[in-house]
């Protein structure tokens, strides 16, 4: 069996390329889920302010120790979709 021997400067390199290639995957496969867009921009696509956003249900992602708050933007679709009349 063969052994690889890395200096630190090499192993750290190796760690953040294997680092990016996993953020990368998670990221190809659930963007939609991921992305997020702040409380104002939220309101903003729905054309309402900030407390009617609050009444309506969404389901709010609490960030920064609970001083930011953001909403994802299939979540926001969701809500779109479920409440379309015909």
């Amino acid at each position: 069996m063969n052994t690889l021997t890395l200096t630190p400067e090499q192993l750290d390199t190796v760690l953040a390329e294997a680092k990016a290639e996993v953020v990368a995957t998670i990221m190809a496969k659930h963007s939609e889920k991921l992305t997020l867009v702040s409380k104002a921009q939220a309101a903003g696509l729905l054309d309402v302010d900030g407390k009617t956003l609050d009444s309506m249900g969404i389901p709010r992602v609490v960030l920064a120790s609970k001083k930011k708050i953001a909403y994802r933007l299939s979540d926001i679709a969701e809500f779109i979709e479920k409440n379309i009349e015909h």
